[in-house]
């Protein structure tokens, strides 16, 4: 494979993986122990509507750096010269006793270090809304809203175990005429699939439309990678950053 054909197998399995897994939860919640709800109750099942968000979220947060390396003009991410100047910096606090107050404002840089968040806006920014339902049009140029739905859904679901606000929801599998609950996998893919309401709004977030949304993401991001040149300055960026980020020695040939 080429180094362009690496990065977009790279980017679309781990799209894959999060969509795969959380439509797991999905098709359990259509089984007879899980519609029971007696079951339910004596097995304490939820419905794995926050492991389900934080996990997409993860798969996001990839797929908007990405994104955002490929959007840039300049590195956006820490390297080895970041470390080196936050260490100098530190050497001459040290030298003139300021070091110990200043510690807690000026953070450490690691390898590959990238501002989520902002990249989390300008994916959002960037694809067609239209085509990729995740939050409502209007919000796409609100940088404060799109970074509250970052630091809620993403940041306190990662680091406290769930959001502050708004309810991470799935939706009633029901045939609409008779009320039975749909059985068929096929069939509730294809229904999830043909919804077109908005995955992320102002108190809810519906599971089955971010897993609708992650691949879509990823094909945005595929095409995205193939219209650049192999030797462009972005492309060449993205391998440094998989490099310096991915451990698997089958990411180190991406450079050579």
């Amino acid at each position: 494979m080429t180094d362009k054909e690496k990065i977009i197998a790279k980017v679309n399995t781990i799209a894959n993986i999060t969509a795969y897994d959380t439509n797991t939860y999905i098709w359990a919640r259509t089984t007879p122990t899980y519609l029971k709800n007696k079951y339910k109750e004596n097995y304490t099942l939820g419905g794995g509507n926050i492991i389900s968000t934080g996990y997409i979220f993860n798969a996001i947060n990839f797929l908007a750096k990405v994104h955002n390396i490929l959007n840039s003009s300049r590195r956006i991410f820490s390297d080895q010269t970041s470390i080196d100047n936050y260490l100098e910096l530190k050497g001459d606090l040290e030298k003139v006793k300021l070091w110990g107050k200043a510690r807690y404002f000026i953070k450490k840089p690691h390898l590959g270090e990238i501002n989520e968040k902002e990249s989390f806006i300008r994916l959002c920014q960037g694809i067609d809304l239209k085509n990729i339902l995740i939050i409502p049009e209007e919000w796409k140029n609100d940088k404060n809203r799109l970074g509250d739905v970052w630091d809620n859904w993403r940041n306190k679901i990662s680091h406290m175990g769930v959001q502050s606000k708004g309810s991470s929801s799935t939706l009633d599998l029901k045939y609409p005429k008779t009320g039975k609950s749909l059985r068929n996998y096929t069939k509730i893919k294809d229904f999830i699939n043909s919804c077109n309401e908005i995955a992320i709004t102002d108190n809810r977030i519906t599971v089955e439309f971010l897993v609708r949304d992650i691949q879509k993401i990823a094909k945005y991001i595929e095409n995205l990678i193939i219209s650049k040149s192999k030797t462009s300055f972005e492309i060449l960026e993205l391998i440094d950053w998989i490099e310096m980020t991915d451990s698997e020695d089958f990411y180190y040939s991406l450079i050579y």
